[in-house]
């Protein structure tokens, strides 16, 4: 039987924080600890993959409730892959609509930044008033928020 891992040792297996496993273990991602004696975190090895299925669906972008749900279908011996697939379906949208929004805000951004220019403005702006830059900036219809 494999020696236990710390949460240090862990961290250091994995490339992840001890802050992020221990997140992790409170978002129900990865089963809970075993503690030692001295009331220190201990994790099977058979975490470390786990852990490592966490990253990568991390980094195609999908969201820890939906790794959530993948793990826990397969924790109960479900097949998942129908589910990941249609699941990336709707993080392709999500991201589309992410990037239309985003590209808005630039192309805003960007008309704001022009009027800002430091030839475009008045002579010597009190320090102490709030920013007229922004003070001036035009709030669209129905955004009150």
């Amino acid at each position: 039987m494999e020696k236990p891992f710390t949460v240090g040792r862990l961290a250091k297996q994995t490339g992840l924080s001890p802050k992020a496993i221990r997140y992790y273990e409170q978002e129900r991602l990865i089963p809970m600890a075993s503690r030692s004696p001295a009331g220190y975190r201990l994790y099977s090895p058979k975490i470390i993959e786990r852990l490592k299925f966490i990253q990568k669906a991390k980094a195609i972008g999908f969201h820890l409730d939906d790794i959530r749900r993948i793990l826990e279908l397969t924790d109960r011996g479900k097949p998942c892959c129908d589910r990941v697939y249609e699941w990336s379906e709707r993080r392709v949208q999500e991201l589309d609509e992410q990037i239309k929004f985003l590209s808005r805000l630039k192309k805003k951004l960007i008309f704001y930044r022009n009027q800002w220019a430091p030839e475009n403005q008045p002579p010597a702006m009190p320090e102490s008033e709030i920013c007229k830059l922004i003070d001036r900036v035009e709030l669209p219809e129905g955004n009150k928020s």
